[in-house]
């Protein structure tokens, strides 16, 4: 919050929150293969997540282990998924969008 002392480092007010209160919330936040994501759009996903945290009854420190435990689990590319074909998350969700014609 500006003007107010924290004690530690908020990520998304930085990244996210500052972005779209300097009126860029409709600008291309994150590029992707399949799909580009506003800072509106980020903003929306980290509240539904921040929310679903706290209905989970999670703290902080829970919360953040949960998501590098997320991040490690689901977008280590480099570990074998032999249940994917060994293909990694992102490489099997973009045969599966071809394979059903989603993608052009």
């Amino acid at each position: 919050m500006h003007g107010v002392q924290q004690e530690f480092f908020n990520a998304a007010d930085y990244f996210v929150d500052r972005n779209i209160r300097q009126g860029r919330g409709h600008k291309i936040a994150v590029y992707t293969e399949y799909r580009n994501y506003t800072y509106n759009d980020i903003q929306k996903m980290t509240n539904k997540t921040a929310n679903s945290f706290r209905e989970l009854g999670l703290g902080i420190e829970e919360a953040k282990l949960a998501i590098i435990d997320y991040i490690e689990t689901w977008y280590n590319s480099r570990r074998i998924h032999s249940s994917l074909n060994d293909m990694s998350p992102m490489e099997f969700e973009g045969y599966y969008k071809l394979s059903q014609g989603l993608v052009a």
